[in-house]
């Protein structure tokens, strides 16, 4: 084996691995910390008739998907496919915003959106802007991933942390332990990492925006 297709795979399992320690012992009915943690925040701030914004060929964005339907259906609220735009890698940079806009431009009631990831937010709040919509009081925008980019945004995006480090090393245990061949039920690897709710002007104004939460 080349040392280069080695260590590409290496790479591919642990990211694998970190998806797994993040999703892997939920199970079915099952609360889903992340995802649902976003739109309950938005739901505690008043909104109700909140878009969802999900990649359709990863299953980052069904996961996130289910805990954005698990906290309207908490909440009461009746769950609308129709208010979910789903988009694909290859038109990540054009189709959410545009079906956002043309949700809009229908007079449909939107007072707030959960993006798949920071990215996405900040294309959301700059059509927003565009058509002369303030963020968040008119719609409040939230994002994923504490990137970069969210945090330097000129309006800072609310959005979920996972510590990566953390992630890493437990992906690495991870790692020996198949190399062991250790059963599952029997390792020591916990495989739910609590998500940190960031709060920033996006959801919450200047005002609010330095408020955090686990």
């Amino acid at each position: 084996m080349e040392p280069t297709t080695g260590k590409a795979k290496y790479y591919t399992l642990m990211e694998a691995l970190k998806e797994q320690i993040l999703s892997g012992t939920i199970k079915p009915g099952q609360k889903l910390p992340s995802e649902n943690e976003l739109t309950r925040h938005l739901l505690e701030t008043g909104r109700r008739n909140i878009i969802g914004i999900f990649k359709a060929d990863d299953s980052q964005g069904a996961q996130r998907h289910k805990g954005y339907v698990q906290a309207l259906q908490e909440s009461g609220i009746p769950y609308d496919p129709e208010n979910v735009i789903w988009f694909h890698t290859e038109d990540r940079k054009t189709k959410p915003s545009l079906m956002l806009s043309m949700l809009l431009d229908s007079k449909k009631s939107v007072d707030a959106a959960v993006c798949y990831n920071d990215q996405i937010a900040l294309a959301v709040i700059s059509m927003l802007e565009e058509k002369g919509i303030s963020v968040p009081e008119d719609i409040a925008v939230t994002g994923y991933d504490n990137s970069l980019i969210g945090q330097s945004s000129p309006i800072g995006i609310t959005t979920i942390a996972h510590p990566q480090e953390k992630l890493g090393e437990m992906a690495a245990e991870l790692i020996l332990e198949k190399i062991r061949k250790v059963p599952e039920e029997e390792s020591s690897v916990k495989r739910l990492i609590s998500p940190e709710l960031i709060v920033r002007e996006s959801t919450a104004g200047k005002n609010l925006s330095t408020e955090t939460k686990k």
